[in-house]
């Protein structure tokens, strides 16, 4: 996949997500005050599990631009493949559900 083209997945990705969060929490405070500390709570665990993924994608990001630079390109290319950024979010969600 081209590299514009992850752009727009993962601009898309970022916006959806975010329109998603405001709604929930709009939703949340039209309830009432109780459920919407509650809510808060649960985006607070929530925030652990993104945190995690985070984590590992710039751990990833890390070991690619170590390789690039010492020039070892095999290895940079060898860690891509392994550890793409979407796998990287993937273990953030498993996170997110077993704090949940």
């Amino acid at each position: 996949m081209r590299f514009k083209s992850w752009v727009r997945i993962f601009c898309f990705e970022n916006w959806a997500m975010r329109v998603g969060f405001m709604t929930t929490a709009v939703l949340a405070a039209k309830l009432g005050t109780d459920q919407f500390a509650a809510y808060q709570v649960g985006m607070n665990i929530l925030s652990l599990g993104f945190a995690f993924g985070d984590g590992m994608q710039v751990a990833a990001v890390s070991l690619i631009g170590k390789s690039l630079g010492t020039t070892e390109t095999r290895l940079s290319k060898d860690l891509w493949a392994c550890m793409p950024v979407n796998r990287c979010s993937d273990i953030g969600y498993i996170c997110d559900g077993l704090y949940s």
